[in-house]
């Protein structure tokens, strides 16, 4: 059976095609780790992830992050839509229940990168971003910056709900509370 050269380019041709269409639909390599977020205990962290304009970058179930001092997290499903100009979040438990919070397409255990400095690795070191204790803001309101530096946390989820937590550690709470019954002790003794 001899077939024409048209017929032979035209097949190579649709099988390139195919090729690239399944690559481009097994897509999550272009994720980049942009903010990063924890309180001193680490009990309450997050991770902000951030794509640029390719809208296929959606098979994270492919992948998994992971830290110097954790065991690799492995995305459990996929992201649905298209993911161009978008972020998706990573957060522990109970973080999109905080004021402020919002609820995080995926969630984390408590302590999932350290305090005292580590380096978070994306895809199996597709992208990696390593930080310092000095360099990470711990004070549950500060965020560590992809470029390192720091500002307001601000988590974005991949339904692009944003937020901003602020979250003091015991310690804090009980001093406010000691504050404020001292407050009620003092303000009913003036009324006597």
């Amino acid at each position: 059976m001899h077939l024409r050269r048209s017929t032979i380019a035209a097949l190579l041709a649709a099988l390139a095609w195919l090729s690239t269409a399944a690559q481009v639909q097994a897509a999550f390599h272009l994720w980049k780790i942009n903010e990063v977020f924890t309180n001193a205990s680490g009990s309450v962290q997050f991770i902000e992830m951030i794509n640029g304009v390719d809208p296929n970058q959606g098979v994270l179930s492919a992948t998994n992050i992971d830290s110097n001092t954790s065991i690799p997290f492995n995305f459990p499903s996929n992201l649905v839509g298209s993911t161009a100009n978008k972020t998706f979040l990573i957060a522990t438990p109970g973080f999109g229940a905080l004021p402020g919070g919002v609820t995080p397409d995926y969630t984390l255990p408590a302590n999932f990168f350290s305090v005292a400095g580590d380096t978070i690795n994306f895809g199996g070191g597709l992208d990696t971003l390593a930080f310092s204790g000095a360099q990470l803001p711990h004070n549950g309101i500060l965020s560590l910056n992809r470029n390192l530096t720091t500002g307001t946390n601000s988590p974005r989820n991949f339904h692009d709900q944003q937020g901003s937590v602020v979250v003091p550690e015991p310690s804090t709470m009980v001093l406010v509370g000691l504050a404020g019954s001292l407050l009620m002790i003092y303000r009913a003794r003036r009324r006597r």
